[in-house]
């Protein structure tokens, strides 16, 4: 869990600190939504396709 996270984490803080540069402060909440969600969703993705080829 260290290394995946110390692997994963300059890749989130990259994201959503240029996110957070492009994005009005008014309108942030939206866009960091939708980051989480794809986030979430690629992990998801991943973890599925890795357990269906290994059964």
């Amino acid at each position: 869990m260290l290394v995946l996270g110390a692997a994963y984490a300059p890749h989130l803080i990259t994201v959503f600190g240029l996110t957070e540069r492009a994005v009005p402060a008014s309108r942030l909440a939206d866009p960091m939504a939708f980051l989480t969600r794809g986030v979430a969703g690629g992990q998801a993705l991943a973890l599925s396709g890795r357990l269906a080829a290994a059964s």
